[in-house]
């Protein structure tokens, strides 16, 4: 090869010539692009031309001809080889304009222009129904590095046609076509299905889920089972959102998920169908059941950290059953029941692989009458160790908190010189759940606690002897409940510096009135 190619840099739709003479006649040469041949690029095809001494000559160069040029001579001596690059310069252009764009209201959002540059790009005008789009006075809308336009949080202000000039060193090609930016709001739900169906074999259900028109238009509604199981069959149809299924059988147990979305955001909804006939053939929990006058208590196994308990009244003939109450420790106080009714009681833990809820068997209790309000409080903490009725326990106000106080009662108070700590417990009276815990040292029988306003609460104060025996008192009977509102706590028993205030301003007032008199008498006694 006596003369090889060299680099070139050229302006779009100009021509291009590569240097690649050879040496002798009889060898053979062959042009690359990038390490294709240029035979095979049908971007170049009809736009080069390769001489009979070896040189390359591209005609009407483009962006696209960007890249590495390798000449190739294959003869009897050997192959030889050199290469060269290409660089097109052209004005920025725009390639691509969206006649639409959806950005979703109250999110982040994103506009771009779509532009190629070389030499790289120097500025971006945009314009918004035809006037300059300047972000500086935008609040909230900014300026990418790549020119695009980024909304902190999308507004119907935003929406309108807009349009980007791209700018280089060589100048530009011109705007793009205009882009209608619409403000799409999210969908919303705004009839979903229960957390959960019961039905029977043979049975039917609809489960519901409706969204409403946004921006005048429907979010596509699609349902999904979580398994990923098909739900094209003849038994199930969906109609305006609805999904029905007609002769339940056991393998159609599992999640539903109602999914709506639009070309802002998808959302869903989830609910489960267990199907009765199966719910005996699960796991076994353990459950069992203490029922006193006060309180039902139910007790379980613990395979799963999360579980729900269930229950109906079987008083009524038509009885679905309820979400009664939640827990992750084995243990639920079931508060919201009447202790002096007939219930079927259940628990469902979810196992977190499937997301289906795998049910224990049920138990029907029959109502109790405790011996008196005492029994009820040792039902309570049966797994919590030796109850004894220890402590009397009383909750005041203290400004803005409540003070918890305790005292031995006359049985017990042999066991006050074996304590070494206390501990105090507060649980909502209607779940059981624990909301908060604190400690204190054995000479010291009281501490102040917040409790939310216009809640009941449940408090359990446990007191640790020197050889770990636990002595425990709960508010049996008597649940604690906090005032509807600080306000109306404060109104009703005002504090010694607001009565004494009071009080000054009624002598004030009247020392005005006496003083009003004496002058008016004085000016009496003067005329006459």
């Amino acid at each position: 090869m006596s003369i090889p190619p060299i680099n070139q840099t050229r302006l779009e739709h100009e021509s291009v010539h590569f240097s690649c003479v050879k040496e002798d006649l009889e060898s053979t040469v062959q042009w690359y692009k990038d390490g294709v041949p240029l035979d095979d690029l049908p971007i170049l095809n009809g736009r080069f031309n390769v001489s009979l001494e070896g040189s390359l000559d591209i005609y009407d160069a483009g962006l696209n001809d960007n890249g590495f040029y390798l000449c190739r001579i294959m003869s009897a001596k050997g192959t030889f080889s050199a290469g060269a690059f290409l660089n097109v310069q052209y004005k920025a252009k725009i390639v691509y304009s969206p006649a639409e764009v959806f950005l979703a209201f109250g999110k982040p959002g994103t506009l771009d222009c779509h532009f190629h540059s070389n030499p790289p790009l120097t500025k971006i005008r945009w314009e918004k129904d035809g006037f300059l789009f300047d972000t500086y006075n935008v609040p909230g809308v900014y300026h990418k590095l790549n020119g695009s336009l980024y909304f902190n949080r999308v507004g119907k202000e935003h929406s309108g046609k807009y349009t980007c000039t791209p700018f280089n060193d060589l100048g530009t090609e011109g705007p793009s076509t205009p882009m209608d930016l619409i403000v799409q709001h999210p969908p919303k739900l705004i009839v979903v299905p229960k957390v959960l169906y019961f039905r029977k074999l043979g049975d039917n259900i609809t489960m519901p889920c409706e969204a409403e028109n946004v921006d005048n238009k429907s979010p596509a509604i699609v349902w999904q089972k979580a398994d990923g199981k098909s739900l094209f069959d003849p038994r199930v149809t969906v109609a305006g959102g609805n999904l029905t299924l007609t002769g339940v059988k056991s393998e159609d147990r599992g999640v539903y998920r109602c999914v709506a979305s639009n070309i802002a955001a998808t959302i869903s909804a989830e609910t489960e169908l267990i199907v009765e006939e199966s719910l005996f053939h699960q796991k076994n929990f353990g459950l069992h059941i203490n029922s006193t006058k006060k309180n039902i208590v139910a007790y379980w196994k613990r395979p799963y950290s999360f579980c729900t308990v269930w229950s109906r009244d079987t008083s009524l003939k038509l009885s679905n059953w309820n979400a009664t109450a939640t827990s992750s420790d084995g243990k639920a106080i079931l508060w919201n029941l009447n202790a002096s009714k007939e219930y079927e009681i259940m628990v469902s833990c979810r196992e977190e692989i499937s997301g289906e809820s795998l049910f224990s068997k049920s138990i029907l209790i029959h109502p109790k009458v405790a011996e008196s309000d005492q029994l009820s409080l040792q039902e309570l903490n049966k797994s919590t160790g030796p109850v004894t009725d220890s402590f009397d326990i009383r909750v005041e106000r203290s400004g803005g908190n409540y003070n918890v106080s305790w005292t031995f009662t006359d049985n017990s108070r042999k066991d006050q010189a074996d304590v070494e700590r206390y501990q105090v417990k507060w649980y909502d009276a209607f779940d059981g759940k624990e909301l908060g815990t604190a400690s204190t040292e054995a000479n010291k029988r009281h501490i102040v606690v917040e409790l939310a306003g216009g809640k009941t609460y449940v408090i359990r104060v446990t007191a640790t002897t020197v050889d770990g025996q636990q002595i425990t008192s709960i508010v049996g009977s008597r649940l604690f409940q906090t005032p509807a509102a600080a306000v109306a706590a404060t109104t009703s028993s005002s504090p010694p510096f607001v009565t004494a205030a009071k009080y000054y301003y009624m002598a004030l007032f009247g020392l005005l009135v006496t003083g009003f008199v004496v002058l008016c008498c004085n000016c009496y006694s003067k005329s006459g």
